[in-house]
């Protein structure tokens, strides 16, 4: 059954995305020359025993491009984020930076985080700006209303060090999360510079953080902690609220519900088709309306990987139904999987991704397969039925 099944339904952008991992974990053995040598010299003499059909020999040489391109992406990002760190890591310096998240957070010492992207900086001369293009987390014990910033604003920031990470493992981290280095100011010194009276950016933040207020003032504080990480993402939490709970939750082993996950996005939309069954309205404004719920949950939410994939696989298995395409999950599950690792290549070693996307594929390859086995069966039974 095993064999027929494989045999049968895989499609050509599973071998594609295999090899495109193997691309990407090949480095870590130390042998990724060899090993892309034998690959190469195994396609070549396949090709060469075998008389292929074109789509034989494109599926072949899509392979060996998808192992260079994860061999050439990883390396790349890797790179990227040691010629940054090399380059912030000599002396203190001045940056131009953009905006791009202000969270408040639970610390004894610091009381905000501020996620900037930095455009220039200045590492030897005042006014002497060089372009560098890196993303910087800046941790400092003023209060929100004492920044007087905002989303998008662009300003520029004084007397930045940016000190050598001593842990590899803390390093990936960093380039997984896009990174360069977390910088520890207690007072930060900038200057605003730009401020623009209306943007998108400026918008979706401003309405998640509303939105967590609305929550925060009509919730017990246990309960708004949990609903805001659980359901919404959000990590910058107190731990005091939810310290009892999830003691009772790691005495009976089911501390992985607290996490936030793909079945957390199948809960909402579970309760938004239950809602609109029950709307006299057209199938095709259903859909789109389910659709639209879907995307604004998103952008109301802050990601993870296991709701990224879930959100992906629900907007791709929507878009299908819309465009009256056959629908296999596990094609879908695939395309999804290649796509996060085409951006991050990086997140194929972090175990949130392993087990998201493993455990998964696992489930949809089992059903698959048990249906398949079942219309086996009963061809057969049709078949030899007098």
């Amino acid at each position: 059954m095993i064999r027929s099944f494989l045999l049968n339904r895989i499609h050509p952008i599973l071998y594609i995305t295999t090899m495109y991992l193997a691309g990407i974990a090949t480095p870590l053995t130390g042998y990724s020359l060899p090993v892309g040598v034998i690959v190469a010299v195994g396609a070549a003499v396949a090709l060469k025993l075998n008389r292929l059909s074109w789509q034989q020999f494109f599926i072949i040489t899509s392979c060996l491009g998808a192992y260079a391109t994860g061999h050439f992406l990883i390396y790349q990002q890797k790179q990227s984020h040691a010629t940054c760190c090399a380059a912030l890591q000599k002396e203190p310096f001045d940056a131009r930076a953009r905006i791009i998240a202000l969270d408040t957070i639970d610390h004894p010492l610091y009381r905000n985080c501020i996620t900037v992207k930095i455009s220039k900086v200045s590492l030897t001369e005042k006014n002497c700006w060089t372009p560098l293009d890196c993303t910087l987390q800046l941790y400092t014990s003023l209060k929100r209303d004492q920044l007087e910033l905002r989303v998008d604003d662009t300003i520029e920031l004084e007397g930045l060090i940016v000190r050598p990470s001593s842990k590899k493992d803390f390093d990936s981290y960093l380039i997984k999360e896009g990174i360069v280095a977390s910088v520890f100011i207690p007072s930060c010194v900038y200057s605003k510079k730009t401020s623009p009276s209306w943007s998108i950016s400026r918008w979706i933040a401003t309405q998640k953080y509303e939105l967590l207020a609305r929550m925060k003032q009509s919730m017990s504080p246990t309960l708004f902690s949990l609903f805001a990480s659980i359901f919404l993402g959000y990590k910058h939490l107190p731990k005091k609220n939810t310290t009892t709970t999830r003691d009772h939750f790691t005495t009976w082993g089911v501390t992985h519900y607290l996490a936030r996950s793909g079945l957390h996005m199948v809960i909402f939309v579970g309760i938004w088709q239950l809602l609109l069954s029950i709307i006299p309205l057209p199938w095709l404004f259903k859909e789109l309306a389910l659709l639209l719920f879907g995307i604004t949950y998103c952008f109301l939410s802050w990601s993870s990987i296991s709701f990224i994939r879930a959100f992906c696989t629900f907007v791709l298995y929507k878009g299908c139904m819309l465009l009256h395409k056959p629908i296999q999950l596990l094609q879908l599950l695939t395309l999804v999987c290649l796509a996060v690792l085409l951006t991050n290549p990086i997140q194929l070693f972090f175990l949130d991704f392993q087990l998201s996307f493993g455990l998964t594929f696992a489930l949809a390859c089992f059903h698959q397969m048990q249906i398949h086995h079942k219309h086996s069966r009963y061809n057969h039974k049709t078949i030899a039925s007098p």
